[in-house]
């Protein structure tokens, strides 16, 4: 089984020459272990883990399971807190995201500070930047709370708990697909982006009832590719949503927001959409947020990450 040490080493920012140097090999027999022609030993692999500040199962491939009900004992960034409710000045739609227990200490962090824009990473794939002066109020609500946030606010509900940057890089590639059963064996994955009355053939449903059910299903598969292939952003009443291109750098394009104070905030967010063809400039002072897909922030991240790390 081929390991996954290079991803863990280019996230941690590492080359080569530098992991050998701390292991006490030759980056010979480094190159080795991450090509998968040669296996370090299991003391070495948590030699590893450590210095990526990972676990030995996360560079054997196994991803850590997600914990629904927020007991938060192990990783706390795959833990489920509960949901964020950010209110806007402006009277704009209200957002309702699902967040983690490390999303939830970091944004309770961050919304004290003098950060132009609160970051919030959703459970649903979206980053989402919230312009610090668009916001009336921010609810943090447990899962053990009835309510979100103001008992006569209406939300767009989440979609649901999709935490896996994988996941939606696979929405991502079907989306558009003319038969996505034949692309994916993953009959669950199948169901939930191509719904068919079949799906919902059991005893005691009527038709009318299956025509319901799968109507509703294809609102969902709808938004799941939205999710994993739209940037939105509102300015009070006016919303906007731009499907990006598959390469678009969306890490270049509003990393800058992260940890900046107001006053150090570019006066234009500019993005090049449709091949190149468009460029969209937004002001960031009109914005009450903006919203990315989370996965494809995190794979450019990582790549610049690693970039950087092997110059």
């Amino acid at each position: 089984m081929k390991l996954l040490i290079k991803r863990y080493r280019e996230q941690a920012g590492f080359t080569q020459a530098q992991v050998a140097d701390k292991v006490g090999v030759s980056q010979s027999t480094y190159q080795r272990w991450e090509s998968g022609t040669l296996s370090p030993s299991a003391e070495t692999i948590e030699i590893l883990a450590k210095l990526f500040g990972t676990s030995v199962k996360a560079i054997a491939g196994f991803v850590e399971p997600f914990d629904v009900i927020g007991l938060n004992a192990g990783d706390s960034s795959r833990s489920y807190f509960g949901e964020i409710a950010v209110h806007f000045r402006s009277g704009g739609q209200p957002l309702l995201l699902s967040i983690s227990w490390d999303t939830y200490e970091r944004a309770s962090l961050s919304i004290q500070s003098e950060n132009a824009f609160l970051v919030v990473e959703s459970l649903d794939n979206r980053l989402v930047f919230v312009r610090r002066d668009a916001i009336a109020d921010v609810y943090f609500s447990h899962d053990a709370c009835d309510e979100f946030g103001p008992s006569d606010e209406e939300y767009e509900q989440p979609v649901g708990i999709f935490p896996d940057d994988e996941f939606w890089a696979q929405v991502e590639r079907l989306c558009g697909s003319d038969d996505i059963a034949s692309e994916t064996d993953d009959e669950e994955l199948r169901r939930m982006l191509e719904p068919t009355a079949d799906d919902f053939n059991r005893p005691g449903i009527s038709e009318a009832q299956r025509a319901q059910l799968l109507s509703l299903a294809e609102e969902d598969s709808e938004h799941l590719f939205s999710l994993a292939t739209h940037m939105k952003w509102q300015m009070g009443s006016l919303q906007r949503s731009k499907s990006l291109d598959p390469d678009a750098d969306v890490y270049g394009f509003l990393a800058f927001l992260e940890d900046t104070p107001s006053d150090e905030v570019l006066s234009t967010i500019s993005l090049m959409t449709d091949g190149g063809y468009r460029v969209i400039h937004i002001n960031p002072d009109a914005l009450d947020y903006i919203a990315v897909p989370k996965h494809k922030y995190n794979a450019i991240e990582n790549s610049e990450l690693a970039e950087m790390a092997s110059q």
